[in-house]
């Protein structure tokens, strides 16, 4: 247990790092940028965020297949062997987009994104090789310190280019092509007994790589579908309202990106550690691990009176897309909720085709969602609004799925889900006011103080059952 929780202090300080250098980067991005600079810039990271795709689960799957492992009980040749297949393959498929995009494509700056978008997509998926490897394995000092040099080399370059009269997009990308370079390089140094051990390219070697796909397949398609809730209506604004709007669209989203780094930071050393203790216990760690976050939710919703001041007042040409943040608040909740236990509770119980058929149908419907609210108002606040209530119906199944499969009471519509529906009314009828801060304000408190007493116990209770396993 010490070790695990000193994993977790790990992590947290190196995700807490990463969140200021964020808050940084998320401040300096959009003065340095235009509104279209910083269209493209979103249009790079909104592809290069479904890089997964294109290994087919080849990671996930040792990710599940071998979590939990000690990394010296690892068999070192089979995993220089997984190394080589997969830089191989990669290599394919760069000089194949290479190929793709002078053949088919007109010299243009869309064009050029495009090659980027390739060489990123490349270097993040080797990347995620590392990254998977380290967090099955718990080795999560070389993890932590692995996933700051991005960041860092992105807010340094962004910080070069303040000084600079004229910036473009082709400056903050291609710094996060080389910082996502020398995590890699960092990664390769500490993991050098794997790729210099010698490869086993017999029959039991690809049977075993075949069935890191077929494990892992399930985890990807299930994380791109995620992925795809929310940056379905990215997709949407770039094609149907143009790349300015973009940039506005993903100026605000990027704000979640800070709210939920340290959510991913415990999940991330979660699922290791509850598949090492015994399963009842792990549902119970979960189970108020869930009930701490629905009872402290509505602070989430009170962050944006703040946050939106601060805002309008630092970026003032970014106003058009103000109005996004009364969902977005919203969003961070049920995210959090779904990241933190039900997609550790899937893959903790091996629920994973279970887990992947309710991100599916969750997709469907918030395709469908936001196409209904898009034709009614062509704008960015409808493909909001409709991605909440995407994230929201994928919570909410997820749940019930859950409910039933393991026989548990589970209440679906639980404070965090009202107090969020009470959040939006009061600020879509009264507006982004003093008033429409204390209408918010009474109720959120009122909560909060009659479910302290229960959330300490669920605190209590997490210490109780972690010191038991």
């Amino acid at each position: 247990m010490k070790s695990s929780v000193k994993s977790i202090y790990q992590v947290l300080s190196a995700n807490i790092l990463i969140t200021i250098i964020g808050m940084a980067q998320t401040f300096i991005l959009p003065l340095i940028l235009a509104p279209s600079e910083f269209g493209f810039w979103s249009y790079y990271l909104l592809y290069v965020s479904y890089a997964g795709f294109l290994i087919f689960g080849f990671c996930d799957g040792f990710y599940l297949k071998y979590g939990g492992e000690k990394y010296d009980s690892l068999d070192k040749n089979l995993f220089s062997s997984f190394h080589l297949i997969l830089v191989f393959y990669l290599t394919i498929v760069l000089i194949g987009w290479i190929a793709f995009i002078n053949i088919f494509l007109s010299f243009d700056k869309k064009s050029i994104v495009l090659l980027l978008i390739g060489i990123g997509s490349v270097f993040t998926c080797l990347k995620s090789y590392y990254v998977l490897l380290n967090q099955a394995t718990a080795r999560f000092s070389i993890y932590a310190k692995g996933s700051i040099i991005e960041k860092i080399v992105l807010v340094m370059v962004s910080l070069f280019c303040v000084l600079l009269p004229t910036v473009n997009s082709y400056y903050i990308i291609l710094a996060s092509i080389v910082g996502k370079l020398i995590t890699i390089f960092y990664f390769m140094y500490f993991s050098k007994d794997v790729i210099l051990s010698k490869p086993t390219f017999n029959k039991e070697m690809w049977r075993d790589a075949i069935s890191n796909v077929k494990v892992g397949f399930t985890l990807t398609l299930s994380g791109v579908g995620t992925m795809l809730i929310t940056g379905y209506g990215r997709f949407v604004v770039e094609k149907k309202l143009g790349i300015i709007e973009l940039g506005y669209y993903s100026f605000m989203f990027s704000i979640t990106i800070l709210f939920t780094q340290l959510i991913f930071a415990i999940s991330t050393v979660l699922f290791p550690f509850l598949r090492r203790i015994k399963e009842d216990i792990a549902k119970k760690v979960l189970k108020d691990l869930d009930m701490i976050l629905i009872n402290f939710s509505g602070i989430i919703l009170l962050i944006y009176f703040p946050s939106r001041y601060i805002l309008e007042t630092i970026f003032p040409q970014y106003q058009p897309s103000m109005e996004l943040m009364l969902y977005l608040f919203p969003i961070i909740i049920a995210q959090n909720r779904m990241m933190l236990v039900y997609n550790t509770l899937y893959k903790v119980l091996r629920y994973e085709k279970q887990m992947l058929m309710n991100v599916l149908i969750a997709l469907t419907f918030s395709v469908i969602i936001t196409f209904l609210l898009f034709w009614m108002s062509e704008s960015k606040e409808s493909i909001a609004l409709a991605t909440y209530i995407g994230f929201l119906f994928w919570n909410l199944l997820s749940i019930n799925v859950y409910k039933k499969k393991e026989k548990v009471k589970i209440s679906l519509i639980s404070t965090d889900l009202i107090t969020s529906v009470i959040f939006i009314v009061i600020n879509q009828v009264i507006g982004f006011s003093l008033i429409s801060f204390l209408a918010t304000l009474i109720p959120i408190l009122v909560t909060t103080m009659y479910k302290f007493k229960e959330t300490m116990k669920n605190i209590k209770s997490i210490r109780e059952l972690t010191k038991v396993s």
